[in-house]
């Protein structure tokens, strides 16, 4: 397997001992398993072109939490809500985004329940939870809802897109 760093090790450990041979194999292969991680997460190699049929009607948006920010909330918020910043006294803080009142910057990526005061996390880009099976439309852009927490087919300030009926690309407009 090709990796984005050279690891600088054989093929297989060069230990003669059969037992101290098995135990050094765990951690070639841990290192390996770890740095394939690297790899898929940060999208340094691309998937060898013979696997891609494999792949196809799948998806995988990583940004290795590159687009998160975590904000006090402002009020309560749940797993999948859309968030705007709004400023409290000079303080930038989560809200329930709403088209016309607050422009949708991210959604709450926080799988806890947030209350008012805690710190959130917020996800500024990537891949929404996963819809209902026949839920979106693929190729068809997705907008915040006058409605908070809403999101629907229509609207002022498009937040994505879908690639499939189940799967929406959070990339709001500005």
């Amino acid at each position: 397997m090709k990796y984005s760093i050279n690891l600088g090790l054989p093929d297989k450990p060069l230990v003669k001992d059969k037992d101290l041979f098995t135990e050094v194999l765990y951690i070639y292969n841990a290192i390996r398993n770890l740095l394939a991680g690297f790899d898929i997460v940060t999208g340094a190699l691309q998937p060898d072109k013979s696997d891609w049929v494999q792949l196809k009607g799948t998806g995988r948006v990583s940004v290795g939490g590159m687009f998160k920010i975590y904000l006090e909330a402002n009020v309560p918020l749940t797993y999948g809500q859309t968030v705007g910043i709004v400023n409290v006294a000079g303080v930038g803080k989560a809200a329930l985004a709403q088209s016309g009142v607050l422009l949708a910057r991210g959604w709450c990526s926080d799988t806890q329940n947030t209350a008012a005061g805690d710190t959130t996390e917020i996800t500024l880009l990537g891949s929404y939870p996963s819809f209902a099976a026949g839920t979106l439309t693929p190729g068809a852009n997705y907008y915040q809802s006058v409605v908070a927490r809403v999101i629907g087919a229509a609207g002022a300030q498009a937040i994505g897109y879908a690639v499939s009926d189940t799967q929406l690309i959070w990339h709001p407009d500005l």
